[in-house]
């Protein structure tokens, strides 16, 4: 396997970061722009959520997002496939 480019994982962190700004705005349609249609959401103490219709259960009108911290994100990858993981923390 070989690594990925520098200008990759640049472009994965740039995604991140317009992620992270899309959730601080409360507009979850701007945040499910960067999901495909089969997205898992894994929330705790709860059932995995498939697809951006699920997710939409996440959203609650008139819900701030106070703080969101990311903690061990990952970017990892070979040729044309790449991922991110990490582990997410809102506070609403």
């Amino acid at each position: 396997m070989l690594p990925l480019p520098k200008e990759d994982i640049e472009a994965i962190e740039q995604i991140h970061r317009r992620w992270i700004e899309a959730e601080r705005s409360g507009n979850p349609l701007e945040v499910f722009r960067f999901c495909t249609d089969d997205v898992r959401w894994m929330v705790p103490n709860s059932q995995v959520l498939v697809g951006k219709e699920a997710a939409g259960l996440l959203v609650h009108a008139g819900t701030e997002i106070v703080d969101i911290q990311t903690a061990d994100k990952r970017i990892c990858g070979s040729g044309d496939i790449a991922y991110k993981t990490s582990h997410y923390t809102t506070r609403f």
